[in-house]
């Protein structure tokens, strides 16, 4: 029986794989001088949630019915809720196929779902304290791969505090890896697929180090080999795996969506202010970054309105769903064209 891995690096940009860092990749470079390999596009939104479902599924967001981080809990105003497993719609692979499987650090695989495998969730896990792995006793099997050390689902990113950064980045994917040779020497599997966040959390960290055409970028930083360092790292423990896998495994390499640096924002809502489609209460304001604050909003005159961040969305205002719907459910397409 064939045998299939997925090594995902979560935003492992085809620029700097195929490119910029290639010289520095020499397991992944024996790969493609052997492989196919290329650029895809990823899904719309190009996000961690749901690009690796999507992938997992062949289904598009809209037939998950998940397009983010976080969803819409209910239809009122201001309520959100975690894209957690159970909202994913739809078989994925490993309910497919007739052998065993095992998942590392999917997004979302919290709460673990219930598999012919096992699992290890991903990093919207709240904690070790939380039930994160199916069967539930092998998280006391993890404990003791790691000598008591705790698993790391994720790390602060978004912080001035650099070098702990780097220090946790290396931390969590050691100990990440140490737990995936496990799995694979131990479990039965024919598909075993994992994810590791770093290569994502170490963009957002220190992107504007490393990219010369970054408006922040200064040459010769301290952290301008950064990024190029934990590439290679990711490109050793790599190494390690596949001397793991034989003649009966297909090998897959894999990232969600890619990055580049940010030079500027759009006003989501300030555009709908503009074009009438959301009204403000009189008197009040919305600064641009900020979320915006439902009782600043004329409901009764607001047809639009939206999320900001990096995946911006807009909902309609419909009449017998929202609180205060004024778009009548025969209007709905034509408004949302």
């Amino acid at each position: 029986m064939k045998k299939v891995i997925v090594i995902g690096l979560d935003c492992a940009d085809p620029r700097l794989v195929f490119d910029r860092y290639l010289d520095s990749l020499p397991n992944i470079k024996k790969m493609l001088d052997n492989s196919y390999y290329g650029k895809m596009r990823t899904c719309f939104p190009a996000i961690t949630i749901p690009a690796w479902m999507v992938m997992a599924s062949g289904r598009e967001p809209g037939s998950l019915g998940v397009y983010g981080f976080r969803q819409r809990d209910g239809t009122d105003y201001d309520s959100m809720k975690i894209s957690t497993s159970g909202l994913m719609r739809g078989p994925k692979i490993w309910e497919m196929i007739d052998g065993k499987s095992i998942l590392v650090g999917l997004p979302p695989t919290y709460p673990p779902p219930k598999i012919n495998g096992n699992v290890i969730s991903c990093f919207i896990t709240p904690g070790v304290e939380s039930e994160f792995t199916y069967p539930p006793e092998l998280k006391s099997e993890i404990n003791g791969v790691l000598d008591g050390k705790e698993y790391l689902f994720d790390v602060v990113f978004r912080t001035e505090s650099r070098e702990e950064v780097l220090e946790n980045l290396y931390k969590m994917a050691e100990r990440r890896f140490k737990v995936i040779e496990y799995l694979m020497k131990t479990k039965p599997w024919q598909l075993f697929w994992f994810v590791e966040i770093g290569v994502d959390r170490i963009h957002h960290a220190f992107w504007k180090y490393a990219d010369p055409e970054h408006p922040k970028y200064e040459p010769g930083n301290k952290y301008e080999n950064v990024i190029r360092e934990y590439y290679s790292y990711m490109d050793k423990k790599i190494g390690g795996l596949l001397k793991l896998v034989g003649e009966d495994t297909y090998i897959l390499i894999v990232s969600d969506h890619g990055a580049k640096p940010m030079k500027g924002a759009f006003a989501i809502n300030d555009w709908l202010v503009d074009k009438g489609y959301l009204k403000l209460k009189k008197g009040a304001e919305i600064k641009a970054g900020d979320k915006l604050n439902p009782s600043k909003v004329d409901w009764g005159e607001t047809k639009a309105w939206a999320w900001g961040g990096y995946y911006s969305r807009i909902f309609i205002n419909v009449e017998g769903r929202e609180p205060e719907g004024v778009v009548r459910p025969s209007e709905y397409e034509n408004e949302r064209k």
